[in-house]
């Protein structure tokens, strides 16, 4: 496949584009005409990688790149060639291997050469090339040799690479849906490689040097199957894992990911678990994992210690994304591109598969920094902060929202206000789907940086360039709907005419809908040490105190019948006696104090009398 290069466009970046396409051809070639001309065709490789290797190094910009790993992890290919020249049969190393590592490596040479060092160039290579440049062109959609790829990466830990793939062996049937295994070896210093190649059948990509995000897009480029399965290698799948994740992908076609429970993953995507061993676990997978379509969530982001996707779909908007070179956040950045893209990314509280945690990145978070330095990335990537609103759902107002006796009805309509990502009206839209009510989701955002991930779940959407234009949209572009719920996303006080906002709300609300909303305490602990210092909370430019129960009074002046809940802090018992002493009020005596010191903020469940 010839792939256009928009940025190398000197004699020199051109040279090297057209290097590697000699070297694709030579590759192809030799896997065509095996074993004849075998070794002739080692040595031009070899010849065409030392002048890339040269050329390379004089390019400064590559310091930031996995460049030079991955030329050893050619040569690493070269040379295991050279050792199956008495095979009569293609060998993997020739097939897949030498390929698929070439691709990467020229990727990876124009991306940190020619793309990353210009941010001005960015937004044109993630429209126009990147999806391109990392496309499968393995498998025939139409008539696909299997219908699902299962990759396995692994770094050393081979006793958790076994339990892992002997669960896949297990617990995945040939007769159910016909698959490959893909297990790719990145780096391993233990005995990770002899184990691969006992397993019969399996395909196998081996790293000789850890490259980091290549690992992920080097197991695209090989799949076979229509659609492709992530499995670490720190966890062990159950009973019907696969079938039932299948059926999920396939009940919707604007489906592109399906993800099961596991333990010890943030984002929500656990499930209450309980077992000693991993015998106990597969009892307890066994009565869990049922077709229930009523489990399937969706979600504004997805962290993937296991996960299916439609390989498709993946190729219309590209897998990993090499610029997350700390291997952190290149799952939220998948997230927000499917998301932006207009499809859905669904977990699956119907199936659960046990995670041990962390085994292969623990030790990197800590030794380098890879989550900060991962969040930095993607904001500098996307100007939006991976955890900030709307990343991951409210827990506290969904959890409380999913405990209350709601309304019966077959259709309910939600409008989001300034709800960022979007995962918390995405989730309350779940509560609902389980109550068997149908949702239909409108929003208004006047932060501009989740603009289109708003719309692509709205049905209605409008972005608001101030304030007093969201009330303006409420008025005019909404002016003939009314909701059964509102959703306010960022804290009340942080609008200025927030009464006249309740006012516009409570006018939008359906007889017995609801408005849910979050108020910050301003005499929290943070703030009153603070205070006691005479300085002001770190980090804020402004700290608005509104007064809880008058903001609860103004909503009885509106029909509104209004339930607050307390968000609790985590500060211990010793540290608000401690600063108790220093805080004299009539108001708070004893525990009081301590409750109000330790009070973050308030929910408000505000219902609309019938």
């Amino acid at each position: 496949m010839r792939t256009d290069y928009h940025f190398a466009a000197d004699e020199n970046a051109q040279q090297i584009i057209e290097c590697f396409a000699r070297m694709l051809d030579t590759a192809e070639q030799m896997a065509a005409q095996w074993p004849n001309q075998a070794n002739g065709f080692v040595e031009i490789l070899a010849e065409e990688l030392l002048w890339i290797e040269e050329s390379g190094g004089n390019l400064s910009a590559l310091k930031e790149s996995f460049f030079a790993e991955q030329i050893k992890n050619i040569r690493f290919t070269l040379d295991k060639i050279k050792e199956s020249f008495e095979q009569s049969e293609v060998p993997n190393w020739v097939r897949w291997q030498l390929p698929c590592f070439l691709q990467e490596l020229r990727e990876e040479l124009y991306f940190w050469a020619y793309v990353h060092p210009f941010p001005e160039r960015w937004n044109y290579y993630y429209k126009n090339e990147f999806a391109e440049h990392h496309q499968n062109t393995a498998v025939d959609f139409q008539k696909s040799k299997y219908e699902v790829s299962i990759f396995v990466p692994a770094k050393d830990k081979l006793e958790y690479t076994k339990r892992c793939v002997e669960s896949i062996r297990r617990e995945t049937k040939q007769a159910e849906i016909a698959y490959e295994l893909i297990l790719i070896n990145h780096g391993s210093q233990d005995n990770t490689q002899d184990y691969f190649e006992s397993i019969p059948e399996a395909k196998i990509l081996c790293f000789k040097q850890n490259v980091r995000m290549m690992a992920f897009t080097s197991a695209m480029r090989v799949c076979e199957g229509r659609y492709m399965a992530f499995v670490s290698n720190d966890t062990v799948v159950t009973k019907d894992w696969l079938t039932l994740l299948y059926r999920c992908l396939q009940a919707n076609p604007n489906f592109i990911s399906a993800t099961p429970t596991t333990p010890n993953v943030s984002n929500f995507q656990s499930t209450a678990e309980s077992y000693a061993n991993l015998e106990e676990m597969a009892q307890f997978a066994a009565k869990h994992n049922q077709d229930d379509p009523t489990q399937w969530e969706q979600r504004s982001r997805i962290l993937p210690v296991i996960a299916l996707y439609d390989l498709e779909k993946l190729n219309a908007i590209g897998f990993g994304d090499r610029y997350f070179r700390t291997m952190e956040f290149w799952d939220d950045d998948l997230s927000l591109r499917a998301r932006r893209a207009g499809y859905r990314q669904v977990l699956c509280r119907n199936v659960f598969c046990h995670h041990y945690g962390s085994v292969t990145g623990r030790e990197a978070q800590i030794k380098e920094n890879t989550l900060q330095k991962g969040r930095e990335l993607f904001i500098a990537k996307h100007q939006a902060d991976p955890w900030n609103n709307g990343a991951y759902y409210d827990y506290q107002l969904c959890t409380r929202l999913q405990a209350m006796d709601l309304p019966a009805t077959k259709q309910a309509d939600i409008l989001g206000i300034d709800a960022g990502f979007g995962d918390t009206l995405l989730q309350i839209g779940n509560i609902l789907r389980k109550k068997e009510i149908e949702t239909n989701i409108d929003s208004i955002t006047s932060e501009l940086q989740y603009t289109r991930d708003l719309r692509m779940l709205s049905q209605s959407f409008c972005s608001a360039k101030s304030e007093e234009n969201i009330l303006g949209l409420l008025t005019e572009a909404f002016q003939d709907k009314k909701y059964d719920y509102i959703y306010l996303g960022r804290p009340l006080e942080d609008y200025n005419n927030w009464k006249k906002l309740l006012t516009e709300l409570c006018n939008k609300i359906k007889p017995g809908g609801m408005i849910l909303f979050y108020l910050s305490n301003a005499l929290n602990l943070v703030n009153i040490q603070s205070f006691v210092s005479l300085a002001f909370p770190f980090g804020k430019e402004r700290l608005n105190y509104l007064n809880p129960e008058h903001v609860r009074l103004y909503l009885q002046q509106n029909s509104m019948i209004a339930t607050l809940e307390r968000k609790r802090g985590w500060a211990s018992a010793a540290l608000l006696g401690q600063l108790a002493k220093h805080v004299q009020s009539p108001l708070y005596v004893g525990e009081a104090m301590s409750q109000a010191l330790d009070t973050i903020g308030f929910y408000y469940y505000a219902h609309m009398k019938e």
